[in-house]
């Protein structure tokens, strides 16, 4: 059975995208614990996210970060699914990863 926790922590990591519900389900049952599961997370997930990263404009990029607030920009990577309603990026660990590529880790 799984917790209420369990499925918050999916989706939060996931953004409720198929592919990264998968992944996170997956590691949680090969991990057994959130923080373990989360740092593998991070690394299968870093690369399609650095992928996504590199495919955005760079007004995009500005409005991930929160930049900017030009609204067709904002309706755009909302309606792509990579910002969630409240503005914020559609995985909680998206610029964790990020970061950590541009910094060369």
């Amino acid at each position: 059975e799984t917790s209420p926790e369990l499925m918050v922590w999916i989706g939060q990591v996931s953004g409720f995208w198929a592919f990264y519900v998968q992944m996170a389900g997956t590691m949680l049952w090969t991990c057994g614990e959130i923080a373990t599961a989360e740092n593998e997370f991070l690394f299968q997930a870093r690369p399609r996210f650095g992928e996504l990263w590199r495919a955005l404009k760079e007004k995009e990029r500005s409005a991930m970060r929160g930049e900017t607030t030009r609204r067709g920009t904002l309706d755009l990577l909302r309606r792509f699914g990579l910002l969630r309603a409240d503005g914020q990026p559609f995985s909680a660990l998206f610029f964790e990863a990020i970061d950590e590529l541009e910094d060369g880790a």
